[in-house]
């Protein structure tokens, strides 16, 4: 017998709309500027991940990474992987690993200038990748695994309209996610 605890969630982007809290976001980073990139490791990439990681995961087991970490954990040789950089002028503040497949886009990990928080970068990340599978005609973004009662998945119930996984069908989060057993 398997765990069913994780449940693979998406985003239907033709039906996303932001709510009035995405919507200041995205206003508030008006200014910010957003590329898409190929996946490679260099000083700056490094430097915002291990800031970022020092930040939110501190003795976390992954706080310590470095290049070869860095590489082997955001750069899938199985597919097309690309970087959705966000940069304050020059500067880069903001990172979403995003693996491209022909049916979506896959958010694999999302990280940002841990100084910047109150810019709700993360946030802003996932609206430019419900943004970035509009203009490429794909029906969902990927947002990985729900874990019920787990507080760093909580942010996934944000984005309407949500789906996910169960018992092999995807369908609209309601309320709250019943897991079967």
């Amino acid at each position: 017998v398997g765990c069913n605890a994780c449940v693979s969630s998406r985003i239907a982007v033709a039906d996303f709309a932001p709510n009035r809290s995405q919507t200041r976001c995205l206003t508030r980073n008006q200014a910010l500027r957003v590329s898409i990139e190929p996946p490679y490791c260099n000083d700056e990439r490094l430097a915002l991940y291990q800031r970022y990681l020092g930040s939110r995961h501190a003795g976390g087991g992954m706080d310590g990474a470095g290049a070869a970490d860095f590489e082997q954990f955001l750069q899938a040789r199985w597919c097309d992987t690309r970087f959705l950089c966000v940069r304050d002028g020059e500067r880069l503040v903001g990172g979403a690993v995003t693996d491209v497949t022909p049916i979506g886009l896959s958010a694999v990990y999302t990280f940002f200038d841990p100084e910047m928080a109150n810019r709700s970068l993360g946030v802003y990340c996932i609206l430019q990748q419900i943004a970035w599978a509009k203009r490429l005609s794909v029906s969902h973004l990927y947002l990985g695994y729900w874990l019920e009662g787990h507080p760093k998945m909580h942010y996934k119930q944000q984005y309407q309209p949500l789906e996910t996984l169960q018992d092999g069908q995807w369908r609209r989060w309601a309320a709250r996610i019943r897991i079967t057993e």
